[in-house]
Formats: structure tokens, C-alpha cells, sequence
């Protein structure tokens, strides 16, 4: 997971993002692993993509997945 996605109708970004960050603090707790939502907002982070994603980017993205 990247970020918090586009907000749907009715909600705002602010809302949006404050609900990313409890979700993946409450996976944290799960794991016994306590951090509040700004700490872990604030951290650093990579993406990486895997060979499969990135050799499908290479083919221009086409629609089969398998």
C-alpha cells in the first residue's frame, strides 16, 4: 500500500488519509507493534514493484494478469 487513495463522494482527502493511516496502524497493533498514526505517517518508505509488475509495465501494461 502506497498512500491513502482518491477520497469517494462524500468524503474529503483529510478523511481519506486519517483513515489510511488508522488502517495500517491497527495491522501494526495486530503485529504487537504500537505507533501512533503521524509517527508512522512520517517515516520513510519505498515501493518496490515486482518482476511480474514491472515486466508487465515493459509490455505496456496489457490486461492479462496470469
Amino acid at each position: 500500500m502506497v498512500g491513502p487513495d482518491e477520497p469517494p463522494a462524500g468524503r474529503s482527502r483529510e478523511d481519506e488519509e486519517a483513515i489510511h493511516w488508522a488502517q495500517l496502524t491497527e495491522v501494526l497493533r495486530q503485529q504487537e507493534i504500537v505507533v501512533d498514526a503521524l509517527q508512522l505517517k512520517q517515516l520513510p518508505h519505498d515501493v518496490e514493484l515486482s518482476e511480474r509488475l514491472l515486466a508487465r509495465i515493459r509490455r505496456g501494461g496489457d490486461t492479462d494478469v496470469s
